[in-house]
């Protein structure tokens, strides 16, 4: 519950130190999942997230690879927020370069949601918008 907590958090300050837990060795390997999605759920922390786990790449999956079932549901439910174009190609070209033996199919599954979630937002954010701003939502 607290590791969740703390992916909630909205400082730019208290997210650094958030996602340094990551690879803090005090943090188990198997409750490293519970901040990461936190995180990553986080519209104010997303993209510091992918940022630091593109720079920590190696370390991180050193970490969590050596169960790879805990690597492959880190990258399933972490990338899987993103709903932009942007991270879309990203994210494909991060991965292009690296071994994926293991967690392959999460990776096409991340992508194939995040093409999902863009064409969503592109098609409907206007729509969405305005039911919103009628309804006194915003």
């Amino acid at each position: 519950i607290a590791l969740t907590a703390l992916g909630t958090v909205t400082n730019p300050d208290l997210i650094q130190k958030a996602l340094n837990l990551i690879l803090d060795p005090e943090i188990p390997i198997m409750d490293v999942s519970f901040i990461s999605i936190s995180l990553s759920s986080n519209k104010k922390a997303r993209w510091a997230f992918w940022n630091y786990l593109k720079e920590n790449y190696d370390a991180i999956y050193n970490r969590l690879n050596a169960n790879r079932i805990v690597f492959d549901r880190f990258i399933k439910f972490t990338l899987g927020k993103f709903s932009s174009d942007e991270a879309y190609e990203e994210i494909k070209s991060f991965f292009a370069s690296k071994n994926t033996y293991g967690f392959e199919r999460s990776i096409d599954q991340v992508l194939d949601g995040i093409k999902t979630n863009s064409s969503w937002v592109s098609r409907d954010k206007d729509d969405v918008k305005e039911w919103l701003n009628t309804h006194g939502y915003i």
